[in-house]
């Protein structure tokens, strides 16, 4: 059986998110399972399930990486 991949740009799976963004799929496991850990500001990975599939939205994704950089510019 052939795997298709999601064709809608605003939905990355796993491997399109590794692909775009250099995260591994071993580390998108553990950021989605992250809890916020004494107020340090960083969440779980956003993602959504479609039965057992895994997806992210894209825009989702990028409000996740923006908080990142925030959380890392009020460190400095």
């Amino acid at each position: 059986m052939q795997k298709i991949e999601p064709s809608n740009p605003s939905v990355l799976s796993p491997k399109q998110l590794e692909a775009e963004f250099g995260i591994s799929i071993s580390k998108q496991e553990k950021l989605r399972m992250r809890k916020n850990k004494e107020g340090d500001g960083i969440y779980a990975l956003p993602f959504f399930r479609i039965g057992k599939r895994i997806r992210y939205q894209r825009e989702a994704v990028m409000e996740w990486f923006s908080k990142l950089q925030e959380k890392e510019a009020n460190q400095r």
